[in-house]
């Protein structure tokens, strides 16, 4: 089963910065926009891989 969490990507001066809302310690950076991307989509994956399936309920159906 696949999960969607929003990702927020904003430009900074030199580099991009991006996270999730629901999981604001899953943040990366990167020198592109499609960077900084990739990487808060594999610190995502990592974080949901580790939670327990009730942990992960709780995540997926808490509201903003």
């Amino acid at each position: 089963m696949g999960y969607t969490f929003e990702i927020i990507i904003e430009e900074k001066e030199s580099h991009y910065e991006a996270y999730s809302p629901k999981i604001p310690a899953c943040r990366a950076q990167g020198e592109s926009y499609e960077i900084a991307l990739q990487k808060t989509h594999e610190a995502l994956q990592a974080y949901v891989g580790r939670l327990s399936s009730d942990d992960l309920d709780k995540l997926t159906n808490a509201p903003q």
